[in-house]
């Protein structure tokens, strides 16, 4: 088995991180090694504790855990952070991307994101929710009308496809099921498309398709 991955916990519900810990300790190579229940303990046991990544809560009492992820970034910016909140907020969710933070994830889907998640992010991907992929979607529908170069002259058909499924919010399995290819092959699409069209990150590549028309915000 390979390196554990050191997760801190940081949200002020315990009932949360319960469940957060029950599911991370199902896995052999996911260890909690902390939790916190706001920013300023936060900060301490991630000092102490130097994780590979944090779950963290966007509000808690005092704080801001976007705030919270900055800080914690100046400091440690190799730590890897995925944000947790209760909605699909555009405007948290444009705070978490220009932040540079590595994913947005909605708590109602935990029990079937949170490894997922953890494992897409520790791999180097940005990780996002079906509905916050959505959430941005509408956000950008003011570039419909912005053209650049077609798609079509650019992809194969096969990264048109993927590039339409990535768009729509399927994640990596779901894509990988549908097209009957392996994972890993979604993921050798996606590198291959944000490397052709010039992205770096599911966003970018979500806005590409809507501006291109392959899917509709």
């Amino acid at each position: 088995m390979g390196a554990i991955i050191k997760i801190i916990l940081v949200d002020d519900h315990p009932m949360m991180r319960d469940g957060l810990r029950y599911a991370i300790q199902t896995q052999p190579d996911m260890k909690v090694v902390a939790e916190a229940g706001n920013g300023v303990a936060a900060l301490d046991v991630v000092g102490q504790h130097k994780p590979d990544l944090i779950l963290m809560d966007i509000s808690m009492p005092g704080a801001n855990g976007i705030d919270v992820s900055l800080q914690i970034r100046n400091l440690y910016p190799q730590i890897k952070i995925i944000i947790l909140s209760g909605l699909a907020d555009e405007g948290y969710v444009s705070q978490t991307i220009k932040a540079g933070l590595n994913g947005y994830m909605l708590k109602a889907n935990a029990s079937t994101e949170l490894i997922s998640a953890i494992r897409a992010v520790m791999n180097g991907h940005m990780f996002l929710s079906p509905e916050v992929t959505c959430a941005v979607m509408a956000q950008y529908k003011e570039f419909l009308n912005t053209k650049s170069t077609p798609a079509a002259s650019l992809l194969s058909k096969r990264e048109l496809e993927v590039l339409k499924l990535i768009a729509e919010g399927l994640r990596t399995k779901e894509i990988a099921d549908r097209l009957k290819i392996g994972v890993k092959t979604v993921d050798t699409y996606r590198a291959r498309l944000m490397t052709k069209l010039n992205c770096n990150s599911t966003i970018e590549l979500v806005r590409y398709a809507i501006r291109q028309g392959i899917v509709e915000a």
